[in-house]
């Protein structure tokens, strides 16, 4: 019996197809030339928030930059059919050198653990402190 529980268990993990993640986007500051940032794409969970993919730069000459992110998900723990995920954005665009970082928090409507393909564009601006969807879609590449 015990063993038959750890192969049913074991056959419903690795039969899991994966959610495959890809967040592009611009990123512009208008204080420009000096200005840094990190932008982290989060599974929400009620213990700790896990880190997906993580893109991180510092720009000296122009007021603007492209980002991607990528992730491959499996699954989001037991019985949970759904990924409960943000944006992070941290940054010091208009910031004094002795201020805190800013930062900015983008969540997003839960997806299915059966989705294949999660693609989203999104335009932040660090100057007004916000982020745009600019477009979204559920499979490999936008339409």
């Amino acid at each position: 019996m015990c063993i038959f529980l750890v192969v049913f268990i074991f056959g419903i993990i690795t039969s899991v197809v994966p959610t495959r993640f890809n967040i592009t986007g611009t990123i512009k500051c208008q204080n420009a030339p000096s200005w840094c940032y990190t932008v982290q794409l989060q599974v929400l969970d009620s213990s700790k928030n896990d880190i997906m993919d993580s893109f991180a730069a510092c720009e000296f000459k122009s007021s603007h930059q492209d980002y991607q992110l990528k992730s491959m998900e499996g699954w989001d723990g037991v019985l949970d059919g759904n990924f409960e995920t943000e944006l992070l954005i941290e940054h010091n665009c208009g910031v004094e050198a002795n201020e805190e970082k800013q930062s900015i928090r983008m969540t997003f409507d839960p997806i299915s653990t059966k989705t294949r393909f999660v693609r989203k564009e999104i335009n932040i601006n660090l100057a007004k402190n916000e982020a745009e969807i600019v477009r979204t879609s559920d499979k490999y590449r936008f339409d």
